[in-house]
């Protein structure tokens, strides 16, 4: 009785020794990756608002907003963007900047913008922490948008 103890004993104490060693490699990534993903989160939200100021009618292209933009685009947010990220910003400076042709009005390709970075952010941050602050369930409701519905269609390349 004595060995078997023994030997329970040790399965138990090889075990807790890798779950511990699990926790602790866990909390190194995640020490290690939430700069990154607090940089995503600002960069996204600087994108997203100076965009929809440029998609107003009359915007100005040459003012602070368009620079910051610009800056973001050929810069920062580069840096931390995922392809989505990357393709919704640049056909929106096509469209904006350089006056490509547009399947979609401005304000539809900064919405667009903002929803890949959302998509972004979902990816990189646990998600179910994301519905803590949706007491209300306002993201499921949100699904139903038509504007949401026909970016997530356009952005469906980007998964």
């Amino acid at each position: 009785m004595g060995a078997k103890k023994t030997v329970v004993t040790g399965v138990g104490a090889v075990i807790l020794f890798f779950i511990g060693l699990w926790q602790f490699t866990v909390t190194s990534r995640n020490d290690f990756a939430k700069p990154v993903l607090q940089k995503q989160l600002e960069l996204c939200v600087e994108a997203s608002n100076a965009a929809a100021i440029l998609a107003e009618p009359n915007a100005d292209l040459k003012g602070q907003t368009a620079s910051e933009y610009k800056a973001l685009y050929y810069g920062k947010l580069a840096v931390v963007e995922d392809r989505c990220v990357y393709q919704t910003m640049v056909n929106f400076k096509q469209a904006v900047f350089d006056g490509v042709e547009s399947d979609v009005s401005f304000q539809r390709a900064a919405l667009r913008i903002a929803f890949a970075c959302r998509r972004l952010l979902s990816k990189g941050w646990n998600a179910s922490l994301l519905r803590i602050y949706d007491p209300q369930h306002l993201l499921e409701s949100f699904t139903d948008l038509k504007d949401y519905k026909d970016s997530m269609h356009a952005l469906a390349e980007c998964n």
